[in-house]
């Protein structure tokens, strides 16, 4: 039985050894095992998991980046025979759309322009 910080904590220096600095991953890995508990890997299942990653995650990009980050945590556990599936929800959150700007065109803008002209003009003239 191995507890989920240790499987945490090897993973960080699993991915330490091979040159990457890995220091956000790691605080976002061990908040979100302190936020679990002392629990062994085996006991996380998905009904604990499940409000524990959107509590931590709220459905923003970065969200959506950290639960990734989990996902890799949780894959390093299953290759290393920790875990025999995933205890992360099978459906992951989608992306937000991000919002797209409407351009005007010049005739747009000309015509916008002349119309808060005109009305400027009208208040002036009253």
């Amino acid at each position: 039985m191995t507890a989920l910080s240790a499987v945490v904590s090897h993973y960080v220096t699993l991915k330490r050894s091979m040159a990457m600095r890995f220091n956000t991953e790691a605080v976002i890995l061990k908040a979100y095992s302190t936020a679990m508990g002392a629990v062994d890997v085996t006991e996380v299942d998905p009904r604990r998991c499940k409000p524990i990653s959107t509590a931590c995650f709220p459905l923003r990009d970065s969200g959506i980046v950290n639960m990734e980050r989990c996902a890799g945590c949780i894959a390093f556990a299953i290759g290393r025979n920790y875990l025999s599936q995933s205890p992360l929800p099978a459906k992951r959150p989608q992306p937000v759309e991000h919002f797209t700007p409407y351009i005007y065109s010049k005739q747009e803008l000309r015509s916008l322009l002349q119309a808060s002209q005109n009305r400027e003009d009208s208040h002036i003239a009253t």
